[in-house]
């Protein structure tokens, strides 16, 4: 331990061992990951759906993370629509564009192996 650690709490020395092992764009491909690309490679999804398929209550977080660690676009499109109480509202649906399919069809056949 050098000397600037020393006094450091260990929760601190353990976050910063973790984060020197952790490539800084990339992150596991965690089963919940592997359902969301799975889905969006079948069809364009509603946020709605895919609380279901991954399941979680933030698909966005999900969304986030292939973004940022995989180098992904995955476009959301709103779509306006009254809800059953005459409220207006919109509702979001990811697609993939066909290089975001790629890497996620990748990805995918490498969590198989």
């Amino acid at each position: 331990m050098s000397a600037s650690n020393e006094h450091a709490p260990a929760s601190s020395q353990l976050a910063q061992g973790a984060n020197q092992n952790r490539p800084r764009n990339s992150t596991k491909f965690t089963p919940r990951l592997h359902r969301l690309a799975s889905a969006l490679l079948e069809r364009p999804r509603a946020i709605r759906d895919l609380i279901d398929v991954i399941p979680t209550n933030n698909p966005a977080e999900y969304v986030k993370q292939l973004r940022r660690c995989h180098g992904l676009s995955i476009p959301c499109q709103w779509v306006k629509f009254t809800t059953c109480d005459g409220e207006k509202s919109r509702l979001g649906i990811y697609h993939v564009t066909e290089s975001d399919a790629a890497v996620l069809q990748e990805l995918v056949s490498r969590a198989h192996e």
